[in-house]
């Protein structure tokens, strides 16, 4: 069988993190989260977790507010949902699609900032509402791969990698993301990738305030298979 390839959605969601950091320092309201939703699994249940427990890290009074176009790649709805996020006051928009081109586009033309998710080149669409982004960097997993394939060593997979693997990387900043956010950005990076910041430590509580990962705890990418469940914080239903 072939190897799975996850790029670890842990990955994602610490680079998110990062990213909320310069969001919040800017805005310091209400983020609006727009995101495909396929299947009922973990998908679309990580993102807006790890976005919202990174932005409450500098603002604990964020709302993360969820909205799902039940589709990975439909740009009609994508628009539709962006602007209905923004009509409901959101100051940031971000993504979980194929692609953020049109969701960010919209929100550029209705002069809100965007986070860029899936490719780091997304800035082009934007050229003034940009906060940053995450995207994937893959060439050189994918060409070890296909070297084991050459060389007869291949075998089945389960990888998990992210930033510090290579497997992922920050966008550019927008022109409106100051220099000490930046600093501060780069600086949150090294501390999770040295294992100074975990993210999912506990205490952590879902929306009803149960706790979910208790204090000591830590939620594990394994765990995070079966999270059914949004952390306080975010207005929308998991399910």
């Amino acid at each position: 069988m072939p190897p799975r390839w996850p790029f670890t959605k842990t990955a994602a969601i610490y680079l998110l993190r990062i990213v909320l950091l310069a969001v919040i320092y800017h805005l310091a309201a209400r983020v609006g989260l727009k995101m495909a939703y396929v299947q009922f699994n973990t998908s679309p249940v990580w993102p807006p977790t790890g976005i919202a427990l990174g932005a409450q890290s500098v603002n604990p009074d964020v709302e993360t507010i969820v909205a799902y176009t039940y589709a990975w790649g439909d740009r009609a709805k994508e628009a539709d949902t962006t602007n209905s996020l923004i009509n409901q006051g959101v100051d940031v928009i971000t993504m979980h699609v194929d692609s953020p081109a049109t969701i960010i586009s919209t929100a550029e033309s209705r002069g809100v900032y965007s986070i860029g998710y899936q490719n780091l080149a997304a800035q082009q669409f934007v050229p003034e509402y940009w906060i940053s982004g995450t995207g994937f960097t893959l060439g050189g997993k994918l060409t070890w791969l296909a070297s084991t394939v050459l060389d007869g060593t291949w075998e089945p997979i389960f990888l998990r990698c992210g930033i510090a693997d290579g497997c992922m990387a920050i966008a550019p900043f927008g022109p409106k993301v100051p220099q000490e956010v930046q600093d501060l950005v780069a600086q949150t990076k090294a501390d999770i990738e040295a294992g100074k910041i975990v993210v999912f430590a506990g205490p952590i509580t879902d929306q009803d305030g149960n706790i979910k990962v208790a204090e000591g705890e830590t939620l594990t990418d394994d765990q995070m298979s079966s999270v059914d469940w949004f952390v306080k914080g975010v207005v929308g239903s998991p399910k």
